[in-house]
């Protein structure tokens, strides 16, 4: 059986695409379960807004990288270079 103390990611820094649902809003929950710092990347805001509130703490959430590499979305003002 599975131990999830034996797992831990403390002081991890974990980039997840298609966060917003299925897959990818699981893998981010269990990332940031844990230890992970978790950074969600998902083009449907709404779901990607609900899956960051299920984990409470996520350190970047933005929706879009412009060919020229600039981030557009919900919370570019407070991202961080990580």
């Amino acid at each position: 059986m599975f131990d999830p103390a034996c797992f831990r990611l403390d002081g991890a820094t974990a980039l997840v695409t298609g966060a917003g649902r299925g897959f990818g809003a699981g893998i981010a929950l269990g990332l940031a379960q844990a230890g992970a710092r978790v950074c969600l990347v998902d083009l449907d805001t709404p779901e990607l807004a609900q899956t960051a509130a299920r984990i409470g703490i996520v350190s970047i959430i933005f929706t879009n990288i412009d060919r020229d590499g600039t981030l557009t979305g919900p919370d570019v003002a407070g991202t961080e270079r990580i």
